[in-house]
C-alpha cells in the first residue's frame, strides 16, 4: 500500500501488507515479495509487514493530515 502528496514527493505513505492468501509464484516473480511463517520478504530481503486492518488504520491517520490542511485552506 502506497502514496504519495503530489505537492511535496517527501511526504508519502508506504506499508507492505500481509496477504490473507499465498502468494502465487507468477507474483512472486514480478513483484520479489513473498511470505513464509507470516515473514515477508522482497528479494529476499525481510521487511516490516502488518495486517490490512493495521495498515488501513495507519493509512487513514496519513489522509487526516491532508483533510485538516484542506479544511484551514478553505477555512483561510
Amino acid at each position: 500500500m502506497a502514496a504519495n502528496e503530489c505537492m511535496n514527493e517527501e511526504r508519502f505513505f508506504m506499508q507492505y501488507v500481509l496477504p490473507r492468501e499465498t502468494i502465487s509464484p507468477e507474483a512472486q516473480g514480478v513483484t520479489g515479495l513473498c511470505c513464509e511463517e507470516e515473514k515477508m520478504m522482497k528479494n529476499g530481503v525481510p521487511v516490516s509487514a502488518v495486517d490490512i486492518k493495521i495498515a488501513s488504520n495507519k493509512f487513514s491517520h496519513w489522509l487526516q493530515k491532508f483533510l485538516m490542511q484542506f479544511v484551514l485552506q478553505i477555512m483561510d
